[in-house]
C-alpha cells in the first residue's frame, strides 16, 4: 500500500478517534448497497481476527432455532411471505448481543438499515459498555453492483459468496469447503437488481449521514477488485486497533 493512501485511511481513523479510545473490543458496522462486497469481506474478517460476524439473517435463524415465542412469530410470518417489521429486527439483534460475546469485538453486516435501528445498536452495546468503533461504507457505482449481482453465485447453506469472474470456486459451480452446488438468487436478476439500488438509496443516505455526523464513517473504494479491499481493511483493523491500544493497552 503506498504511502498516500495508509495516510488517507490514517487520517479518516483519526476522525474515529474518540469513539476508538472508548471502544473496549472493536465494533464495526458494514454498510453498502447490496453486492458491494461486505458480506464477502466480513467473512474472513471475522475468521481472521476473532471477531463475531452478526447478520440480520443470521440472527433470524437463531431465533427461530431456539422457539422462542418471538421466533414462534416469526417463522409463522416467514412461511406466510411476510417481511419481518422493524420492530422485530431490532429485538432480534438486541437478543442477540445479550445472548453472544465476540471473543475480539462484532461485525454488523447488514445492519443497520435505518436510522431507528442504529440508535437500537447503540443501546444494545451500551448495556456492555461498547459502542460502534467505526462504520465501513463500501461505496460502488450502480455498474459495478450490476455486474457483481448477476455474476453472484451462493452456498446456501453457509453464506459463501463467489463470482464466476472476481471470485471464482477452484471448481466452478462448486462450494470450496462442500462441494455442494452453487445458486444464482432469483433477486439477482437485472430488473430485480434496479429495484433494490432504488430501495438502498433511498433507505440508507439517511444513515450514512447519521454515521458520517457521529465522525465515524470511513468510505472504502468498493469499485476496486476483492484483493485490494481486502488490503485496505487489513490495514485499516491495523490502524484502529493500534489507536485502540493507546487507551485499552491490555487489548
Amino acid at each position: 500500500m503506498s504511502l498516500v493512501h495508509t495516510f488517507e485511511l490514517l487520517s479518516q481513523l483519526r476522525q474515529s478517534l474518540e469513539s476508538l479510545q472508548q471502544s473496549k473490543r472493536l465494533v464495526f458496522v458494514l454498510i453498502g448497497a447490496p453486492g458491494c462486497g461486505k458480506g464477502t469481506h466480513a467473512q474472513w474478517l471475522s475468521k481472521e481476527f476473532n471477531m463475531l460476524h452478526l447478520s440480520t439473517g443470521e440472527a433470524l435463524r437463531q431465533e427461530i432455532a431456539k422457539g422462542t415465542p418471538l421466533g414462534v412469530r416469526l417463522k409463522a410470518s416467514m412461511e406466510a411471505g411476510q417481511l419481518v417489521s422493524e420492530e422485530a429486527i431490532c429485538n432480534i439483534v438486541s437478543n442477540f448481543i445479550e445472548q453472544n460475546r465476540g471473543p475480539q469485538g462484532y461485525i454488523f453486516d447488514g445492519f443497520p438499515r435505518s436510522i431507528r435501528q442504529a440508535e437500537t445498536l447503540e443501546k444494545a452495546l451500551a448495556k456492555h459498555g461498547e459502542r460502534v468503533s467505526a462504520v465501513l461504507f463500501f461505496s460502488a457505482n450502480d455498474q459495478t453492483i450490476m455486474s457483481r449481482l448477476s455474476g453472484r453465485r451462493i452456498h446456501l447453506p453457509s453464506g459463501r459468496t463467489y463470482h464466476v469472474t472476481g471470485k471464482p470456486p477452484k471448481v466452478p459451480g462448486k462450494d470450496d469447503v462442500t462441494g455442494e452446488d452453487l445458486v444464482q438468487r432469483s433477486d439477482d436478476c437485472a430488473e430485480a437488481i434496479k429495484q433494490r439500488l432504488e430501495t438502498y438509496k433511498r433507505e440508507t443516505q439517511p444513515l450514512i449521514n447519521f454515521y458520517r455526523e457521529r465522525k465515524l464513517l470511513l468510505t472504502l473504494n468498493g469499485n476496486e477488485e476483492y484483493p485490494t479491499v481486502h488490503r485496505d481493511i487489513k490495514e485499516l483493523y491495523a490502524l484502529a486497533k493500534t489507536m485502540q491500544r493507546v487507551e485499552h493497552p491490555d487489548n
